[in-house]
C-alpha cells in the first residue's frame, strides 16, 4: 500500500524518502541474511514490510507508536511487531562502527582548515552536545536511577559530531539521573586524547560541559561581557550550534527520541 502512495506520504509515514527506504531494505537483505533468512527457515514477514514497521514505530511517539496499532494497520500480531523490531535493530548496530566512526588525521584537517577559514576558530574539528531521550513511564526496575532534575525519566545521550552533521562518535548507557559531566568524562576522545586528535586540535562545546585543552567551552559571567569575550562566544557558537541540529534532526525525524 505505501508504494503506491506519492513521495511525501510516504516521507510523512516512513520518514525517509523512498530511495533511502529501498537502500535500507536491500542493506538489510545482504547484510542480515541470518536474522531475516535463518537456516530454520521459519516464515516471517519480507523485510520490507519489517522495516517498514519499525520506521513507522520509531517516527511517532506516545499512543501513535503504540504496538497495538501498528499490529492493527499491518495486519499482524503484537507479537509480529515486536519481533520485527528486534530483528530489525539487531541488523542496523551491525552497521554502527561504519556509520559512527571517528574521522581520520586527513578529514579532522579539512574540519580544522574550513573553521579557521570562515570563524577563525584554528585546530576546531567539531562539535559536542548532551541530550536526554525521555521515557514515557517509569523503568520497572531502579525508577530513581532514571528521574533527572527536570523530574522525568530518562537515559542520557553525548553527541559529537563533524562539520557535515555526520555523528563521529556517541556515548549511551548513562541513566537520567547521572550528570553531564559524568557521561563527559566517560568519552572515549576525552579519557585517550592522543588516539583522537592531533596537536592544536580540539572540539567546542556547551557551558554545562566540562572544559579542557580537547573541549573549548564558551565564556561566562562577567568574562562573557568583554568585548574580546563576547566575540569568541560568538564564533564559538556558530561552531557547536552544528551539535544543537544534529539532535534536532534527529528528534525531528524520528519522534520517538522525543518519548520512548
Amino acid at each position: 500500500m505505501l508504494h503506491s502512495l506519492p513521495p511525501k506520504y510516504i516521507i510523512a509515514h516512513l520518514r525517509v524518502d523512498p530511495s533511502t527506504f529501498s537502500h535500507l531494505v536491500s542493506r538489510l537483505d545482504s547484510t542480515a541474511v541470518d536474522v531475516f533468512h535463518p537456516p530454520s527457515g521459519r516464515p516471517q514477514l519480507s523485510v520490507c514490510v519489517q522495516l517498514a514497521i519499525d520506521l513507522i514505530r520509531f517516527g511517532h511517539y506516545e499512543n501513535a507508536a503504540s504496538v497495538l496499532l501498528r499490529a492493527q494497520r499491518f495486519g499482524v500480531s503484537p507479537g509480529t511487531v515486536l519481533n520485527a523490531t528486534r530483528r530489525v535493530m539487531s541488523a542496523i548496530l551491525r552497521w554502527e562502527a561504519d556509520e559512527i566512526r571517528w574521522p581520520t588525521a586527513i578529514e579532522r584537517q579539512a574540519c580544522a582548515r574550513e573553521s579557521e577559514e570562515r570563524y577563525g576558530c584554528e585546530g576546531c574539528v567539531g562539535a559536542v552536545d548532551g541530550t536526554t531521550i525521555p521515557f514515557t513511564y517509569a523503568p520497572s526496575v531502579d525508577p530513581w536511577c532514571f528521574f533527572d532534575r527536570h523530574k522525568r525519566y530518562n537515559v542520557n545521550l553525548l553527541i559529537a559530531c563533524d562539520w557535515d552533521l555526520r555523528i563521529t562518535n556517541l556515548v549511551q548507557g548513562f541513566t537520567g539521573a547521572v550528570p553531564d559531566t559524568v557521561v563527559l568524562a566517560t568519552a572515549p576522545w576525552r579519557a585517550q586524547p592522543e588516539l583522537y586528535f592531533s596537536y592544536g586540535e580540539y572540539l567546542v562545546g556547551d557551558k554545562g560541559m566540562l572544559g579542557s585543552e580537547r573541549v573549548l567551552l564558551p565564556h561566562k559571567g562577567p568574562a562573557a561581557y568583554i568585548r574580546a569575550n563576547r566575540n569568541y562566544n560568538s564564533q564559538h557558537e556558530r561552531r557547536q550550534i552544528s551539535a544543537e541540529k544534529v539532535i534536532g534532526v534527529l528528534k525531528g525525524r524520528f519522534g520517538s527520541f522525543k518519548e520512548l
